[in-house]
């Protein structure tokens, strides 16, 4: 606990903290696979849609949707119709999807990866609740117990994976010193604990590798080996449903081979920036921008009351994608 103890904040970043060993000088993750990442990277052009005023919920407004997108794709010559979704929308949207095969034949659904790895890692939570996890954090007095006992649910997102990540290095450092020094091995139940967190955050982190650099085999590689886990810890929405997507996704390539052929080329992501390893998965792009726009100062919130004034407060919205490149030029 000791060890565990003396880490301390090193740089406060946007949505949560950092944490290093206090004799720690090596690159965080990210940094280290940014530097190690080659290739050009083209970002990619996020556009808004006119607002579709229901409830997101309701098997009409999905059908809806998928109406308009399957109209929109065709109008651009694009002939399947690629929509992502949350597991709560994706379910409902893949029962429409099987029950109407003729309408909806190329459509192809996708779970967003960002809603994926928050739910994993708020099953993790879920694996140690009782093991210390509250007593590590607040004892060595980078969290709060209430703040402590959110990051168990994976919120806020971005704080709760610094904090695995803080956890995840320390725990390798001190196992393989541990194991080095003669004082556990490998087959001590202590570093079996340790080896089983430490697996369950690298599969954490090789989706969001995935993710970043475009690697489509991996990434389904990586969520098939997720939902033993959603499985165990009894998150049988994400289980069921996320069984169900990869499935659907090993069949992608017969089914339609030019989305898996655009997939495989890395192109299942979001480039918001020119930055190597920056890439996001879809419905995290939608948190960064258009919900974001959306919630922030000068967004639609308060403009809600009647049907003209959140017209009016979406429009400039809409446009903004349009101007602001050539404004910040």
């Amino acid at each position: 606990m000791t060890k565990i103890g003396s880490m301390h904040v090193l740089k406060t970043i946007k949505g949560g903290f950092k944490y290093r060993s206090s004799e720690s000088s090596a690159p965080t993750w990210h940094s280290y696979n940014a530097r190690k990442a080659q290739g050009s990277v083209t970002p990619t052009t996020i556009a808004y849609l006119p607002m579709l005023d229901a409830p997101a919920t309701e098997y009409a407004t999905i059908v809806n949707t998928l109406e308009i997108l399957q109209t929109n794709t065709n109008h651009l010559g694009q002939r399947k119709t690629v929509v992502f979704f949350d597991q709560a929308m994706y379910s409902k949207a893949m029962e429409l999807v099987l029950a109407n095969k003729d309408k909806f034949e190329d459509i192809v659904l996708m779970m967003g990866g960002f809603h994926i790895n928050m739910n994993f890692l708020a099953a993790v939570g879920k694996m140690i609740a009782e093991l210390g996890w509250e007593e590590l954090f607040t004892l060595s007095g980078i969290f709060t117990k209430n703040v402590s006992d959110n990051l168990l649910n994976a919120k806020p997102y971005s704080r709760c994976l610094a904090a695995h990540l803080a956890l995840y290095e320390t725990l390798v450092g001190l196992k393989l010193k541990a194991e080095n020094d003669g004082v556990i091995n490998q087959h001590h139940p202590l570093s079996r604990f340790w080896s089983k967190y430490i697996y369950l955050i690298d599969l954490c982190l090789c989706q969001l590798y995935a993710e970043k650099t475009g690697d489509w085999e991996l990434y389904i590689q990586v969520l098939t080996s997720m939902i033993p886990v959603f499985f165990a810890t009894d998150r049988q929405n994400y289980a069921r449903w996320l069984s169900i997507h990869v499935h659907d996704m090993k069949g992608l390539e017969k089914r339609a081979p030019a989305v898996h052929s655009e997939f495989a080329n890395g192109n299942f992501t979001v480039k918001r920036s020119a930055k190597k390893f920056s890439a996001v998965s879809a419905d995290m792009a939608l948190e960064q921008s258009i919900n974001r726009d959306v919630k922030c100062q000068g967004g639609l919130i308060g403009k809600s009351s009647t049907d003209s004034a959140r017209n009016n407060g979406f429009t400039p919205l809409m446009s903004k994608p349009r101007y602001l490149p050539a404004y910040m030029t």
